[in-house]
């Protein structure tokens, strides 16, 4: 676990202090914005071109970051495609146990980037399937959304966040990032910054769709859950043990995200 956390943290920003803050979000919205602005500011310009085809003119690779969570109460078949419950007791993605018919992020994911991918299909059709592409690889790095421990993902296990009552899924989805203190234009110009500075970029992107939601699985059993006070009362010394592991996840996200991408794009 030491190797696995001194890892992660050579990979991640330099940490900031915590202090207090009005809660923002993470996963929920502002952290999907963040790895989406990433991603944009990354892509290539044929990708980029593409994109504007697709989307509307007045959207953004960050404006519609969010919409798969919008459409899901008139979609609720596509609730179960924002994560995937491995246990972190077992260390293998079994389809057959925890994404039965596809229903998963991992499956959602493949399946999305090849419907975007595909030529032949609609422009109608391609936006959707890019807006659930940005928005599932930015779930998928989420390590809420991946590792479970029996707890559907975090939602079953009942934290105090600083002072309020609150669930261990809730806090990864909202209220870390906030804690931070700083804004969402501040974490993209410091990760933007960050991959200038990488020369590990390859490697960072390489691997499949797979292979990212098992390094959040990984966060999860070795980060999140152990993390965790007795008291289950989380405050600043919480964060500042997982700060720079979540700043990571949002690095990940956004490069992965370029990456995904211009392989499903740079042909038109």
């Amino acid at each position: 676990m030491r190797r696995f956390l001194m890892l992660l943290g050579t990979l991640a920003l330099a940490s900031t202090p915590l202090h207090a803050s009005s809660p923002d979000f993470f996963w929920g919205q502002v952290g999907h914005r963040i790895i989406a602005r990433v991603a944009a500011s990354r892509i290539s310009p044929e990708t980029r071109r593409v994109v504007k085809m697709l989307l509307n003119s007045d959207e953004s690779m960050a404006s519609v970051s969010t919409w798969a969570d919008e459409v899901r109460s008139a979609q609720p078949e596509t609730g179960p495609w924002h994560y995937v419950n491995i246990p972190i007791w077992d260390s293998l993605y079994r389809p057959d146990v925890v994404c039965r018919n596809g229903d998963c992020v991992i499956a959602a994911l493949d399946r999305y980037i090849a419907i975007l991918g595909d030529r032949s299909n609609s422009r109608s059709v391609r936006a959707d399937a890019l807006k659930f592409v940005i928005h599932f690889v930015g779930d998928m790095h989420q390590p809420m959304h991946v590792g479970d421990r029996g707890d559907r993902g975090g939602n079953d296990v009942k934290v105090t966040y600083r002072g309020r009552d609150t669930n261990l899924h809730s806090v990864w989805d909202s209220g870390l990032l906030g804690a931070t203190g700083i804004s969402e234009e501040q974490y993209v110009v410091q990760l933007e910054r960050t991959l200038r500075q990488r020369g590990d970029l390859q490697r960072l992107t390489s691997g499949t769709t797979l292979d990212w939601a098992m390094e959040s699985f990984q966060v999860s059993k070795n980060v999140v859950y152990p993390f965790l006070p007795r008291s289950l009362e989380l405050d600043d010394d919480y964060l500042t043990k997982v700060q720079s592991i979540m700043t990571d996840r949002l690095l990940r996200g956004g490069a992965r995200l370029a990456a995904v991408l211009d392989r499903a794009l740079a042909k038109g």
